[in-house]
C-alpha cells in the first residue's frame, strides 16, 4: 500500500472511518456521558460499574472481529474494561464495557471512545 493512500473516509461528530485500498478498516465511535454513572461494585482491588455501557454501532461493518482499543476522558478519571467477549456482533459494534477506578465514586461527565482496527474486504 502506498503511504498516505486512503480509499474512502468519513467523519462526523461521534464516529468515523477510513478504508484503505489493501482492505484495512479503521473505525471510531464515541459515547457522551450525559448522566451520573456510579462506580461502586468492588471487583478485586478496584471498583467497577455494575451495569454495562453500550457504544453505538461502527459506521462501517468489519468482515472479521476487529481489534479494539478503548479510552475514557471523564471527571473524575476512570479506565475502561471489556464486559463481554468478542463475537460476531463485534463486527457491527464494540463489545459492551464497564468503567473502573481505584476508589468508589461517581462519574459526572465526559466521553468514552472505541477505535477498531480490522478489514473491510
Amino acid at each position: 500500500m502506498a503511504t498516505g493512500t486512503i480509499k474512502q473516509k468519513s467523519n462526523n461528530s461521534g464516529s468515523g472511518y477510513c478504508k484503505m485500498p489493501d482492505g484495512t478498516l479503521i473505525c471510531w465511535v464515541s459515547y457522551q456521558i450525559t448522566s451520573s454513572i456510579s462506580i461502586t461494585s468492588q471487583w478485586g482491588g478496584v471498583y467497577s460499574t455494575s451495569n454495562s455501557i453500550f457504544f453505538p454501532n461502527w459506521p462501517v461493518q468489519f468482515i472479521d472481529i476487529p481489534m479494539v482499543a478503548y479510552g475514557a476522558q471523564t471527571d473524575p478519571y476512570c479506565w475502561v474494561h471489556d464486559a463481554g467477549s468478542p463475537s460476531d456482533s463485534a463486527k457491527t459494534a464494540p463489545v459492551q464495557i464497564r468503567l473502573a477506578r481505584g476508589t468508589s465514586g461517581t462519574i459526572t461527565g465526559g466521553y468514552l471512545y472505541a477505535i477498531g482496527f480490522g478489514r473491510w474486504k
